[in-house]
């Protein structure tokens, strides 16, 4: 969604297992006839993560994100990818991660046995 100038989220660790991670972003959300929630774009992420053993670490993500003019402005990829074909029409992105993805999935190596 290239750059978002306004927003707000949270960190909880909800214990010491458990953490939620929320985070909004808009885009001219200086511009008090849009302001925050009515942005030609806009980004919200929630990701939850879980830490069931001391060696597994493994999360859930979603991201909801709006552009008015179908764009992703990242710089990245094709210019066809980024501006969607040139198209010029509103566009609403919904992407789901898990542990297929590695976004928020890590197993990490226990400590070596003593003999």
């Amino acid at each position: 969604m290239g750059a978002l100038d306004g927003g707000a989220g949270f960190d909880w660790l909800v214990s010491d297992k458990v953490r939620l991670q929320v985070a909004y972003g808009a885009r001219s959300s200086s511009d008090a006839t849009l302001g925050i929630s009515h942005s030609d774009h806009s980004a919200l992420g929630v990701q939850l993560l879980l830490k069931p053993s001391a060696n597994t670490l493994a999360g859930l993500t979603y991201i909801n994100a709006y552009s008015a003019n179908g764009r992703l402005d990242t710089l990245t990829g094709s210019l066809s990818a980024d501006t969607s074909g040139l198209l010029n029409e509103p566009m609403n992105f919904n992407a789901v991660g898990g542990p297929s993805s590695g976004a928020s999935n890590r197993i990490l190596p226990s400590p070596p046995l003593e003999a």
